[in-house]
């Protein structure tokens, strides 16, 4: 599923096993138009009927299938992705250790947090007091040490 190739090829066929199901459709209709009631014709082709009928009924069992398969796939590739992702957060956040001065998380964690607006605000907030309290503040212009 890595490939990127798997999910558009799928839905093609799919699409074309749809449009299989709408050409044997046309056709058992043209049959009936043409068949009207004539009892000797719908002899004549009652196997070809029987058979178009079958085919359309196989076709539509595979578009189900595959479109089952498909879905199923891709919650599965989904998933997957998500669970990787988890994993490469959990390797970024340090460990605790008494001993070592305090450093900053990966800046990767907080662009793929949930919360990701709210912890760029909160970094810019930090960043940029003296922008908003400073000596030439915008906020409180001299409320805090330059």
């Amino acid at each position: 599923m890595e490939n990127g190739v798997y999910y558009p090829v799928m839905w093609l066929v799919i699409g074309a096993l749809v449009v299989g199901v709408l050409v044997i459709t046309t056709m058992l209709n043209i049959y009936h138009l043409r068949v009207g009631g004539s009892d000797l014709v719908r002899l004549q082709g009652a196997q070809q009927l029987a058979f178009l009928k079958r085919v359309r009924w196989v076709l539509w069992l595979l578009i189900t299938i595959l479109t089952a398969l498909g879905v199923g796939a891709w919650l599965w590739d989904r998933k997957r992705q998500e669970d990787a992702m988890a994993a490469y957060r959990a390797r970024l956040i340090p460990t605790y250790d008494s001993k070592k001065m305090w450093e900053a998380p990966d800046p990767f964690l907080a662009e793929t947090d949930e919360e990701a607006e709210l912890i760029a605000y909160g970094r810019n907030l930090i960043a940029h007091t003296q922008d908003y309290f400073g000596e030439k503040g915008i906020l409180r212009p001299g409320s805090i040490n330059g």
